[in-house]
C-alpha cells in the first residue's frame, strides 16, 4: 500500500505523516516515518528542504530519529551528522 508513495514520492509521505495524530496504530506509523527518516538523513538528494520542514513540523521525531540512527551499531549506518546538526 505505501510502496508506490515512499518510492516516488518520499518527500510527501514522511511530512504528511510527521503532522498525523493517531491514537491508534502508533507504533506502525512510528515504524514507517523512522524508514523514511533514514532515508532522508543518510543519503535523500531533497533532504535539506524536506528535514528543515519537518523540523519545523515535529522536532520530536526527528530528535528521536537522529538518536536512533547515532545508537545503531550496524556498520551500514550512514547518519550524515553535518546534515542533521545543519537542520536542528
Amino acid at each position: 500500500m505505501l510502496d508506490a508513495p515512499i518510492a516516488n514520492c518520499p518527500e510527501y509521505l514522511l511530512l504528511a505523516l510527521s503532522q498525523a495524530k493517531v491514537s491508534k496504530g502508533i507504533y506502525l506509523l512510528e515504524e514507517i516515518l523512522s524508514i523514511l527518516m533514514r532515508g532522508f538523513l543518510e543519503s535523500h538528494p531533497q533532504s535539506s528542504p524536506v528535514l528543515k520542514k519537518l523540523w519545523d513540523f515535529n522536532a520530536e521525531l526527528m530528535i528521536r530519529t537522529i538518536s536512533e540512527l547515532c545508537n545503531d551499531t550496524r556498520a551500514n549506518s550512514k547518519l550524515n551528522v553535518a546534515k542533521a546538526l545543519e537542520i536542528t
